[in-house]
């Protein structure tokens, strides 16, 4: 079997209406069935996921990155990829 893929799971608990961690319980059955390993990073302010991938993620590190929240949560996980001075 090939190895997993790693998935840096972002999750605003008070997202989605206050549904986004049920709906991560429901994504992370079917994900570990799909063969993916979940590091899960709940967010604990605004601005947090900035932080996260623009500080702490290494190049490499993950497969892929998934956001469970509202949109807001997308739009701070890309500007602070984009925000790295290893972007390129």
């Amino acid at each position: 079997m090939p190895a997993k893929k790693k998935i840096l799971a972002l999750l605003n608990p008070f997202g989605g209406m206050g549904l986004a961690p049920r709906k991560y319980n429901v994504a992370k059955e079917i994900l570990d069935v799909a063969h993916i390993e979940i590091t899960l990073k709940e967010t604990e302010r605004a601005g947090h996921a900035f932080d996260i991938l623009k500080n702490e993620v290494q190049p490499g590190q993950f497969d892929g990155i998934m956001t469970i929240s509202g949109d807001g949560l997308i739009h701070e996980s890309i500007n602070g990829a984009m925000s790295r001075p290893d972007k390129e």
